[in-house]
């Protein structure tokens, strides 16, 4: 909705058009009416005014003045000269002013309709431009921002584009902080978020010098701060965060997760206080929603006593296996409580112990399930589902999820095969580093080799060599990764008593030697999918 001002020193003018001209109609409000020049400058200086409706000849200040004074001030106000002199002189004065057009009195309705849709159109137009040139420019802005705090611009490229925008490039210290939503909102509810989220910021910190942007994930929000002497606002900072995460939670009842990198010197280095936050941020993974983490607590945490912690995974796959998912959970429940108990654990630390149970998941299902396509798409690149997850509760929610729906498949699975094919499977998964053969467990179910090895390949789809082979690959595999005992001792230690034996048949299933498997996995440091023999 538009204001318009009307200006004119004849009462009954100015109530005619107060009283018979349906502004709303238009699409415009009625913000006052003035009877000289001076006053109606007083009316625009209280109140916003989009249309002047203004007389030429009044006392105090005519129309013309009053209109080089909008001019001088550089007011964005579209005019229209109403008048009763047709007087050339004025017209002239009118058009070199600017002016949209010049009505005469007695006023013709239709031409002042006509004259307003005409002036309403273009001041549509011209928001049009200037949101567009805004959203431009908070585009460059914001670019420029991530540049910089990326560490991806020169220190003259940034100050010569800093200066066009305002970014503050010339403090002595930086400090960055970073705010985490810890639950991902659609897109509409996300920009009405960042915006609540930047007037909270803005009004909690008022004291200090601040700015609000994203750099690289909509659900972080980046708080640059910047002055001479930062150590010395470090408690107002803190109690500010701690502030903003209250008034999130009560406001818009959304969990959060904070860092503050530590303090930068000069524009030149403000990406390492950034990059000390998000670094910060891993912490996410072992402390609860809610906290404010700094350096000074990362270094302690990192101090603290560390313990070599893992779960019994024989155990576990056996429990997924044979349908027990709950005891399979509790054992990570377990895993996971020694964990906060043990104390000193980083973020690196708890990612592997789950990337390490992930791939043992993995595994499970692929050594039961040979064909792909029985595989749910839930159970199928986990590693990469795991990667989308930067928070401890989703995390292990989402790997509780991931066990029932594994045992469930296996369950399925197992009631799909004979009984006899099932203790045959129990048993490799049991023994398999004991001497097993096709002829010794035929032996102890009573039944030929033949016809156990043919009701294998039927159910299982594979051969009971390729599949005894494929098991004892998968937990050597698992040695090789985790555990720096010799390769000679892990052959035995999976029930391969012929070393030579054992490297054939260990490239036949991978495609590397054993030594060129470690090499890699150190290299990489991540879990390879199970493979399965030619």
């Amino acid at each position: 909705m538009f204001n318009i001002l009307v200006v004119d020193d004849e009462p009954s003018v100015v109530q005619g058009l107060v009283q018979s001209v349906r502004w709303e109609e238009y699409g415009i409000d009625l913000a006052g009416t003035a009877c000289n020049g001076l006053e109606a400058l007083g009316a625009i200086e209280r109140s916003p005014v989009h249309i002047l409706l203004t007389d030429i000849r009044m006392p105090v200040m005519d129309g013309i003045e009053l209109i080089r004074e909008i001019r001088r001030r550089h007011l964005d106000i579209r005019t229209i000269i109403l008048s009763g002199h047709d007087d050339f002189s004025y017209v002239k004065e009118g058009i070199l002013l600017g002016v949209e057009n010049y009505l005469l009195k007695p006023l013709d309705k239709d031409e002042l309709a006509s004259t307003l849709a005409c002036v309403l159109e273009k001041l549509e137009q011209d928001l049009a431009r200037k949101r567009i040139t805004r959203e431009s420019l908070d585009v460059f802005r914001n670019n420029l921002l991530s540049r910089w705090l990326s560490n991806d611009i020169g220190p003259r490229e940034f100050q010569e584009r800093a200066e066009v925008v305002g970014l503050p490039c010339c403090a002595r210290q930086y400090q960055a902080a970073i705010v985490r939503y810890l639950a991902s909102p659609g897109d509409v509810e996300i920009q009405a978020r960042d915006t609540a989220l930047s007037s909270l910021a803005r009004e909690v910190f008022l004291p200090l010098q601040m700015l609000v942007c994203q750099v690289d994930s909509p659900d972080e929000t980046v708080l640059l701060f910047w002055g001479d002497s930062l150590q010395d606002c470090s408690g107002i900072i803190r109690a500010g965060l701690l502030a903003l995460r209250d008034r999130i939670l009560a406001e818009r009842h959304a969990e959060v997760f904070l860092s503050l990198g530590a303090v930068a010197q000069g524009p030149d280095r403000a990406w390492e206080s950034y990059r000390s936050a998000k670094a910060l941020q891993d912490y996410s993974l072992i402390l609860p929603p809610g906290t404010l983490v700094d350096e000074h607590m990362g270094e302690q945490w990192k101090a603290g006593r560390r313990t070599r912690l893992t779960l019994q995974f024989d155990r576990f796959c056996g429990s997924i296996q044979e349908g027990r998912s709950e005891d399979a959970i509790h054992m990570v429940r377990e895993i996971l409580s020694h964990m906060d108990q043990a104390g000193g654990v980083t973020p690196q630390e708890f990612r592997n112990v789950l990337l390490e149970t992930v791939y043992h998941i993995s595994s499970t299902v692929r050594r039961s399930i040979r064909d792909e396509s029985a595989i749910p798409s839930e159970l199928k690149d986990l590693f990469a589902s795991m990667d989308r997850l930067h928070n401890h509760d989703e995390l292990v929610h989402w790997l509780h999820r991931i066990i029932r729906t594994a045992s469930d498949v296996l369950a399925r699975h197992s009631d799909a095969v004979s009984p006899l094919v099932r203790l045959v499977l129990k048993q490799v998964r049991q023994n398999f580093n004991r001497d097993l053969s096709l002829k010794t467990l035929a032996s102890q179910l009573n039944v030929t080799p033949s016809h156990l090895g043919q009701l294998f390949k039927i159910e299982t789809g594979e051969m009971f060599t390729n599949y005894l082979n494929r098991v004892r690959i998968e937990k050597a595999k698992e040695l090789l990764a985790i555990t720096q005992t010799r390769t000679s001792d892990i052959a035995e230690q999976v029930g391969y008593f012929n070393q030579s034996y054992f490297f054939k048949v260990f490239r036949k299933v991978t495609g590397l030697s054993p030594v060129e498997f470690r090499d890699r996995h150190a290299r990489e440091g991540t879990w390879d999918l199970p493979s399965h023999p030619p």
